[in-house]
């Protein structure tokens, strides 16, 4: 079930766990990787935005090991910027599973690996977001492709559309996480090449210190929501200007400091998302 949020910076501990979980000495042919990259619905995680699409690609230096890929229902409205970025709809998602109903697959597939992303603090402040409100400690040191182009390399753009273009990688991004996972692999991969990196110390050196995911405190939901997730029976809604009365089961919500959403299943299997501020009363069945 989903919870509030307000997302909170990484902190140097966690930083200091990564740098010693990188094998120094181990080359970095041996060592496998794993790409992610997600879609979601704006640009803030912060400002209550959540996942729409995760997908995850395991990796060594040769080539692709394996993928892992999820349509993902965000408990709230996707907006236009977003939509027209990655073409996924609140139609298309209707029957996507919750991120919670997937999680436990998504971490058996990364493992202990470390993470790779493009633009980490914006895929990694999502995915943390998404962990914490589903009940999962998970913490793994993640490089930046966005940083060791700014760092080493020259380009016109550190877009990961023209980076492709440049490294002339087969595999070229499309707005859509499985593809934008494979070509960060290949990217990592053609970059550490280039820069002639050998061991994990020389990615260490190469690249600073990996990310962490940053740390999410959860704060307390009003008592009738708390209520609401927590039961598996269905709730009445007073909803709207017009007082409609709507019947189903609260699934999920997400909130930020700007405001909040939840996810209304009628008993069709239709979810709504409902803007929590025109609620106007809400009552379960056992009331």
């Amino acid at each position: 079930m989903k919870r509030c949020l307000t997302a909170c910076p990484g902190t140097g501990q966690n930083e200091a766990m990564n740098i010693a979980s990188i094998p120094l000495t181990t080359p970095l042919t041996q060592m496998t990787f794993v790409a992610l990259d997600t879609e979601t619905t704006g640009l803030s995680a912060q400002t209550g935005h959540r996942l729409v699409e995760l997908a995850a690609v395991r990796f060594t230096l040769a080539g692709e090991l394996a993928r892992w890929q999820s349509l993902l229902w965000p408990h709230r409205p996707i907006s236009p910027g977003a939509q027209r970025v990655h073409g996924l709809s609140s139609a298309d998602l209707q029957g996507a599973p919750c991120f919670a109903e997937v999680a436990t697959d998504f971490l058996a597939f990364v493992g202990e690996s470390p993470l790779v992303m493009h633009n980490a603090p914006f895929d990694a402040a999502f995915l943390a977001v998404a962990l914490a409100e589903s009940g999962y400690s998970y913490q793994a040191p993640i490089f930046d492709t966005l940083r060791l182009l700014r760092t080493h390399f020259r380009l016109p753009s550190n877009r990961l559309a023209a980076a492709a273009r440049a490294f002339r990688l087969p595999t070229q991004p499309t707005h859509r996480a499985a593809d934008d996972a494979a070509t960060t692999a290949q990217l990592f991969s053609a970059a550490l090449s280039q820069l002639h990196a050998q061991h994990g110390d020389d990615l260490l050196r190469l690249h600073g210190a990996p990310y962490a995911l940053p740390l999410v405190q959860l704060p307390p939901l009003a008592t009738e929501l708390q209520r609401a997730l927590a039961s598996s029976h269905p709730v009445t809604v007073h909803y709207g200007e017009r007082i409609s009365a709507l019947v189903g089961q609260i699934e999920g919500i997400a909130q930020s400091r700007t405001g909040a959403y939840c996810t209304l299943r009628l008993a069709t299997g239709q979810r709504l998302h409902l803007t929590c501020a025109r609620i106007h009363r809400l009552f379960l069945a056992d009331d």
